[in-house]
């Protein structure tokens, strides 16, 4: 009886281990990712701008993917880095608050 629970508690120990395994994994792939776009996004932005992406990227992760999309979209069109200005324009037009379409009609 003492065996089987000590079996037991080996195979729970060896999924937890990997299940740590896994997890790092995955935390050390998405981080060299993040680390990929960083060197574009450095190769496609003057100094400011890159400094103000990455500023706007703590504030707001969300805004940030969006604003790296369009920077590389942009950047293809132009070819040419981008600038601190137009980072601004970038982020401030993809931070506006949509407005729904619904519109109350009071009687």
């Amino acid at each position: 009886m003492e065996e089987i629970i000590g079996d037991d508690e080996e195979d729970n120990q060896n999924n937890q281990n990997e299940n740590i395994r896994k997890r790092l994994k995955e935390f050390v792939k998405a981080r060299e990712q993040e680390q990929k776009i960083k060197q574009v996004l450095a190769i496609m932005l003057d100094g400011d701008a890159y400094q103000r992406l990455m500023t706007a990227k703590v504030a707001n992760s969300e805004l940030f993917a969006r604003a790296a999309n369009t920077i590389a979209y942009m950047y293809k069109r132009v070819g040419r880095k981008i600038t601190e200005e137009e980072i601004k324009l970038i982020l401030f037009s993809l931070s506006k608050r949509r407005e729904g379409g619904i519109k109350v009609k009071r009687k």
